[in-house]
């Protein structure tokens, strides 16, 4: 269930004017939570100054569920445990991507090198999908999502590709996870044997 479906109050702005501003900042978000914005921007210059400086990653977050928001933080670091932990810990605090991307580049540059002429069969074990189906589901992504996945398809990590479509990296980790939800696979190595199967790449 989204968020605007799960709303049952709104806050009434003490400064209409600036919550009025901050709402028209996402043009793109339902009305219900539009209000939402408003109320809590026009009530709190601080949250006001927060909604402005995390407008990407809150406008990717509010459009779809509370759940997908949550998941998109934790899937990088939801099966590391111990000294795997720790090293991913390590390699964000250097600007790095959770996942090692040596071994991401590894994963992708074999599935490219495969002689198998339709690598999104070939893997049927781990994709419930099927190669018309991952067809369908192409189409039912947004521009931004095409944006990802091609890029995905490319071997990029989170931080390359908010830094090539200029947006933050917590924004594309939700966008992420809504497309490994539509194909409905759980890693970005399968989304990158997909992009490579239906020509979705740079």
């Amino acid at each position: 269930m989204s968020f605007a479906a799960r709303l049952t109050r709104t806050p009434i702005p003490y400064e209409p004017e600036r919550g009025a501003d901050a709402a028209a900042l996402f043009g793109g978000l339902p009305p219900e939570v539009r209000e939402v914005i408003a109320g809590a921007a026009g009530s709190s210059p601080y949250l006001d100054g927060l909604l402005l400086r995390e407008r990407d990653w809150a406008e990717a977050a509010l459009a779809g569920t509370p759940e997908d928001a949550l998941a998109a933080e934790l899937a990088a670091v939801a099966a590391l445990e111990g000294d795997a932990l720790s090293a991913a810990i390590r390699r964000v605090m250097d600007g790095h991507s959770v996942v090692d991307e040596e071994m991401t580049s590894k994963l992708i540059a074999a599935v490219r090198s495969s002689a198998s002429p339709e690598p999104a069969i070939a893997i049927g074990a781990a994709q419930p999908m099927g190669h018309g189906a991952h067809a369908a589901s192409l189409v039912s992504l947004s521009p931004r999502e095409t944006d990802i996945m091609r890029a995905i398809g490319g071997g990029a990590s989170n931080k390359e590709i908010a830094r090539a479509l200029g947006i933050a990296e917590s924004t594309v980790k939700i966008h992420v996870q809504h497309v490994l939800r539509k194909f409905e696979v759980g890693s970005r190595v399968q989304l990158a044997v997909i992009a490579h199967a239906t020509g979705l790449e740079p």
